[in-house]
């Protein structure tokens, strides 16, 4: 049996595909200033890439509310105001 027989047979040959129709990426944000968002998607699907950065927005925004993280802050932790 072939290597490609092999992994079609094991259904790993789409799960291969799939990773190549994923290479292009977005990164939002900074992880210091309330956390970086980084998406995989397919170029060519649109639809689903904008699905991915709609949800990636709404975790980040969930796990900034966990934390107590107010993005209208002016001052760090630490900093003494004048």
């Amino acid at each position: 049996m072939s290597l490609w027989e092999t992994l079609f047979k094991e259904g790993l040959l789409g799960a291969i595909i799939n990773l190549e129709a994923s290479r292009d990426s977005l990164e939002i944000g900074s992880p210091s200033k309330g956390g970086k968002i980084e998406i995989k998607f397919n170029a060519l699907n649109l639809e689903e890439a904008r699905t991915k950065l709609a949800n990636a927005n709404i975790i980040r925004n969930e796990a900034q509310s966990l934390i107590g993280y107010d993005p209208t802050a002016t001052t760090k932790k630490g900093k003494e105001d004048d």
